[in-house]
This record gives C-alpha cells, sequence and structure tokens, in this order.
C-alpha cells in the first residue's frame, strides 16, 4: 500500500493513499491536507456515491459528485432562483446539444449571469464536501495529482472553517448533542495547533468560544451566549472534533473500561497423571474431532476476535494468550496418534485460520484496517464496491499520466481496469477511448480506431459536461484532415472552458495558417503581369 511520508496531524499512523473513514475521519483528512498543502484528488466512496476533491496547495479548487441532489440545476430550484419547468427545459437543451452542461444552459436562457454561476459553482462545491460530514462510514483515497482538465473554482474558505461548518450541519441533524451535560464544564484544549482566526467565527460564536473556560457550566455559558440550543450544542461538538475543546475531564469519546469482554473457555487436555482406557481415549479423540469440525465450520461466519472469543476491544497481550491456549489443543501436531487424516486435514484448517487471525490482530496497522472493515460491513456499507471506486479512480489517474508520457500500452491497460472496476464512470470511457485511438494511430489497426472512437462517444453521452472528450473529438478530426470541424470543436471547448491551454493553442496556430493563406492570397490578386 502507498503511503506518504508526511504525517497526519494528532494521528498514531501515517497518512495511507486508501483508507476507511473511521480509522481515518474527514475532518482529520483535511487537517492533513491543509497541513501539508497537498495538491491532488481526494475520491470518497460509499456504497454507489463518489466524490472526488481536487485540492491545490491545501486549498479546494475544484469537485465532482454522483448524487443528483448536488447537480447544479436541483440546487437553484432549491433556492427558489429556478422552477422546475426550467430545469426540465435545459435538460432537454443539453440532450439536444444545444447546450453542454447545466450552467451554459441557463446562461442562454438568461435565467442567471455568469457572476451569479459562479457564486453557484462556489455554493455547490461546499455543499458537496459538508455532506459527507454527514457519513457514517465510507473509504477514501489520496492521489497526488491534479487532472490537467479541472475547471477551478475560487474558493475563499479554508478546510478549517469548512470543516467546522461541516461538523455543524453533521451534528445539528443527530442525535449525539442530546447526551451534552447541562452541568458538564467544557474546557479549552492547551496547546492546540488551531489559528481561530481561520474559522471565521461571526458575532455570538466568537463570544460563545471565549465563555468556554472550564469553569462555567455549559448551560450557564448557553444562557450568556443568546444562541440556540441545537446550534450551541453542535458548536460545543464541532470544537471537541476539532481538537479545541474537551467537554469533561473524561471525554465522552474515552474508553469505558467497564465495557465487557469476552474470554476464551477451552476444554482441558486429558492429565498425563490419569491415563485413561482405550475406549475413553477413542471417545476423546472424538469429541476433539467434533469439536474441531465445529468450529471449523462456526469460522466461516465469525470474526477474527470472535475465533479467539474475544470483542473487538481486547489487547495485543489477550488475542496472543487467546491463541497460544487454542494451540495447545487445536495444533495438527497435538493431536492424538488415532486421529484420522480426515480429522488432521480439518484441524490443519482451523489452525491455518487461528495463525491468520493471529498474525493480522498482533500487527497494529493490519488490525486497524481490518477493524475499519468490520466497522464498513456492520453499517451495511458494501465494503468491497467501496474500495473498487477508490481503486478505479487511482487507476484512471494513472492513465492520464501514461498518456501524457505517450505509453498508450500502459495507459490502455489502466484505463480499462478502472472501467472495469467501476463502469459507471464516463470519464473512464472517455479517456480509454483516446487512449486506443492514439495507439491506434501508430499500429494502423482500423478496429481499435473503432472501439475508440465509439467509447469516447458513448461517454460523451453519459455525459455530455466532460470538455476534454469535446477536445479529443477535435485531435480525431484534426488527424483525419477534417479541419473545419476540429476549429469548430475547439472553439467549444474554449467557449466552456476559456483557460483550456490546448484548444486555445490549437485555435491560435488554425487561425494563423487561416490568415497566411488569406495573405498569400491577396498577393497573388494583386502580382504583377508579366
Amino acid at each position: 500500500m502507498i503511503r506518504f511520508r508526511a504525517q497526519i496531524t494528532n494521528m498514531s499512523t501515517q497518512a495511507q493513499s486508501v483508507g476507511s473513514l473511521q480509522e481515518t475521519p474527514l475532518v482529520k483528512l483535511l487537517q492533513w491536507i491543509a497541513d501539508n498543502a497537498f495538491s491532488g484528488v481526494l475520491v470518497l466512496a460509499r456504497d454507489e456515491v463518489k466524490k472526488s476533491f481536487i485540492f491545490e496547495q491545501g486549498k479546494p479548487v475544484a469537485a465532482r459528485s454522483n448524487i443528483m441532489q448536488e447537480t447544479l440545476g436541483q440546487i437553484l430550484v432549491r433556492e427558489g432562483r429556478l422552477t422546475e419547468a426550467q430545469l426540465t427545459k435545459s435538460l432537454a437543451m443539453i440532450k439536444g446539444r444545444e447546450a453542454v452542461h447545466q450552467g451554459e444552459a441557463f446562461l442562454q436562457m438568461g435565467l442567471i449571469d455568469r457572476a451569479l454561476l459562479n457564486e453557484s459553482l462556489h455554493q455547490q462545491l461546499l455543499l458537496r464536501i459538508h455532506e459527507v460530514f454527514l457519513w457514517a462510514d465510507g473509504r477514501y483515497g489520496l492521489i497526488p495529482s491534479i487532472p490537467e482538465d479541472t475547471a477551478k473554482i475560487a474558493v475563499e474558505e479554508n478546510l478549517l472553517e469548512i470543516s467546522f461548518r461541516g461538523l455543524i450541519r453533521k451534528y445539528k441533524g443527530s442525535k449525539e448533542p442530546a447526551a451534552v451535560d447541562p452541568n458538564a464544564k467544557p474546557m479549552v484544549v492547551g496547546g492546540h495547533n488551531i489559528d481561530v482566526a481561520k474559522l471565521r467565527l461571526v458575532g455570538r460564536e466568537m463570544g460563545f468560544l471565549r465563555a468556554i473556560t472550564g469553569v462555567a457550566a455549559f448551560k450557564d455559558i448557553l444562557a450568556k451566549s443568546r444562541i440556540e440550543e441545537p446550534v450551541a450544542k453542535a458548536m460545543l461538538l464541532a470544537f471537541r472534533d476539532l481538537g479545541m475543546v474537551r467537554l469533561s475531564d473524561q471525554d465522552s469519546r474515552d474508553y469505558d473500561s467497564t465495557q465487557r469482554r469476552f474470554t476464551v473457555r477451552t476444554a482441558e487436555a486429558p492429565k498425563a497423571s490419569q491415563p485413561a482406557s482405550a475406549s475413553a481415549a477413542a471417545k476423546a479423540s472424538n469429541e476433539l474431532a467434533a469439536e474441531i469440525a465445529k468450529r471449523l465450520e462456526a469460522s466461516a461466519k465469525q470474526t477474527y476476535f470472535e475465533l479467539f472469543g474475544q470483542g473487538q476491544k481486547a489487547t495485543t497481550a489477550e488475542i496472543k494468550k487467546a491463541y497460544f491456549d487454542l494451540a495447545k489443543i487445536f495444533h495438527p501436531d497435538r493431536l492424538p496418534a488415532s486421529t484420522t487424516k480426515e480429522d488432521k486435514k480439518l484441524a490443519e484448517s482451523l489452525f491455518a485460520k487461528l495463525s491468520e487471525a493471529h498474525n493480522v490482530l498482533s500487527n497494529d496497522n493490519s488490525r486497524k484496517e481490518y477493524e475499519a472493515t468490520l466497522q464498513l460491513q456492520a453499517s451495511g456499507v458494501d465494503a468491497q464496491k467501496a474500495n473498487d471506486i477508490i481503486q478505479s479512480e487511482i487507476e484512471f489517474q494513472k492513465g492520464q499520466i501514461l498518456i501524457k508520457k505517450g505509453d498508450f500500452p500502459a495507459a490502455i491497460a489502466s484505463l480499462r481496469e478502472a472501467v472495469k472496476l467501476y463502469e459507471k464512470e464516463p470519464e473512464y470511457l472517455v479517456y480509454l477511448g483516446w487512449a486506443l485511438y492514439r495507439q491506434a494511430s501508430k499500429s494502423r489497426n482500423a478496429k481499435e480506431v473503432q472501439e475508440g472512437r465509439a467509447l469516447l462517444e458513448k461517454g460523451l453521452k453519459m455525459n455530455g459536461q466532460l470538455v476534454q472528450g469535446y477536445f479529443f473529438l477535435g485531435m480525431m478530426a484534426k488527424s483525419e484532415g477534417d479541419l473545419g470541424r476540429a476549429k469548430q470543436l475547439y472553439q467549444k471547448v474554449v467557449d466552456l472552458q476559456p483557460k483550456h491551454q490546448e484548444a486555445n493553442s490549437e485555435l491560435r496556430l488554425m487561425n494563423m495558417r487561416d490568415t497566411k493563406q488569406q495573405s498569400g492570397g491577396l498577393k497573388g490578386i494583386f502580382r504583377k503581369r508579366e
């Protein structure tokens, strides 16, 4: 697994390229991204939901989401800036290729101006981040590279402020604030590294934070702040999650030492000083074989902790002791000589599972990953599906880099893997189509040319907002000698993304060529006859 060298603030493990939001909450990920001025993509997945956030020097500059409610049109409808009928018309324009995306359609219809569009895109990005704070589970992936076709948005909010507002939204809609003790005396954590100015607290919010001294009870702070109780409780919990405030001397999230633990109950081995009769020995051997078969069958539905009769709070020492206690009974080499070959094979299978569980739970890193997987399974999230989505994005980014290097066979392999892992992402199809087309231009493979064009067009049909897809089509038209069509496509790209460097470069070259040809033609008209 890829690991970054930089440490995540207040975390015991290094930032990993892939992980669980249970092990590394979103607020900690964003802290790490800000502290390390990370540039790249943070991919988040939960079941079929996929989001990508692009950061430049620790600041968010773009976001993508496959949640319908987070589309620009839905946001404007909820804000009352757009009617359902107008939204339907804009979708029809996109379908009819009158507009590439909703923003362009709204501008053409005169419903919004460019300033309102930029403001709405800004709010859309914040909404997409804040919504993730509501997730109880999920997977993440960090990719240290920024896609070249990223259309960036100016966001003035820093990640600390974004986290603070996201946490407030999370707690205002949860049951946890109800558990805040009115008589609790919250206190500021000494030595925290939070720059309070970055929170951009307003009015009573700053007064509320200043009133947290460790002396006043929450109910008294609430009365003086004149902030609504649900909001005040949500703010208090947000301060706690940011590491700024402790609710009491023993925070409510501390480990509960009174939690019940389960211990291994195993049968005792026969004592050497009390030899058994032949019939008794045979009976004991049969009972042991039956116990092995029973445990092996049960192991298919048990967690690694349950194999040892332990709960998830068991210490490493407790796991190790349970493992050796079971090894004394079920290790294949300790079985009675009368054990049949079939029963010995069952014992070998059981002990292999016990050894695997022991190895995983004895290592801090592998144990954390395993516990995170258990949490995902318990919450009903399809962990494998979420992992596939994250891995697909990693393969996609690899494919983009390989295309840039001109290694099209390797790019095709990575992009095919991305499509295989998550076939619902049209951007993967667009880039795979382009890689196939470029490779076919070298190998003269007509079949790959056809497949590449078909995949690219399929991706654009699924999502007509992929600007890079139109640029690739323009490059195809240019290579095939259809310069008029190529120029139209380049111009479309620039209209949608004015700072698209490659499309602008192609247009400049075409315009220079056209100017030169016109100039040559005029000279021919006025050439002196001999």
